[in-house]
């Protein structure tokens, strides 16, 4: 806090003004989303020692590993207090403009084939402060992401991570299915990368002229996505 002295007509005043050089960001949730309108992710943030109604700038981004999937702006004087939550929508429902509080770019691949890894917030405050926080802490159901004839399932799933013993996740699940499918039994599709799974994967490399080591790498996921 600092303080103006200003003197007016002999009379001396004191008007004290709050700095936000201490104001600190937080991340609340990072949770699949599934209401009003929404399939796809929601996000919450809260600010200590400032208010949000301070902010020139608030942008928060949805990454899966480093591909930028969606981009939400907050516009400009509609964000107030010291919490506010966004939604990311994948399936294209959600009226961002008739909503009025964020617009949205969706980037080439928005969050249904990629499962999102983290969502990354930076609000500039009028001060010219910079404040920023990283959540990658996704909660929810990630299989309800996804719609009649979508890219989600055993024969039209597109693998882009890697994958191993002990990997859990979306992409386990339709490794799963599409392992159970073609033959390679890895018992239920439950998103966990365990030993059965990894033998399913060294018989379909084996069969597929590949090395079985049971690692899902470049060479593995681009026969798969054949």
């Amino acid at each position: 806090m600092f303080t103006f002295v200003l003197a007016v007509g002999g009379l001396v005043a004191n008007i004290k003004t709050v700095s936000a050089t201490n104001a600190t960001l937080s991340s609340q949730n990072f949770i699949v989303w599934n209401q009003g309108n929404v399939k796809g992710y929601d996000v919450g943030f809260s600010i200590k020692d400032a208010k949000f109604d301070d902010a020139s700038s608030i942008v928060i981004k949805l990454y899966s590993g480093s591909t930028l999937l969606q981009t939400n702006r907050a516009v400009s004087g509609k964000i107030k207090g010291s919490e506010f939550i966004t939604p990311f929508d994948v399936l294209g429902s959600f009226n961002y403009t008739a909503d009025g509080y964020f617009t949205n770019t969706r980037e080439s691949e928005y969050g249904k084939n990629l499962i999102p890894s983290k969502v990354v917030a930076e609000v500039t405050l009028n001060n010219g402060q910079i404040l920023s926080v990283t959540n990658s802490n996704l909660s929810g159901d990630t299989r309800i992401i996804t719609s009649p004839g979508s890219v989600l399932g055993a024969t039209k799933f597109h693998f882009t991570q890697p994958m191993k013993n002990g990997s859990k996740g979306n992409e386990v699940i339709e490794l799963q299915k599409l392992l159970n499918a073609s033959g390679y039994n890895c018992g239920e599709a439950d998103g966990f990368f365990g030993p059965k799974t990894k033998g399913a994967v060294i018989k379909f490399q084996l069969a597929n002229s590949l090395k079985g080591d049971g690692l899902v790498g470049p060479a593995t996921r681009a026969t798969l996505n054949k």
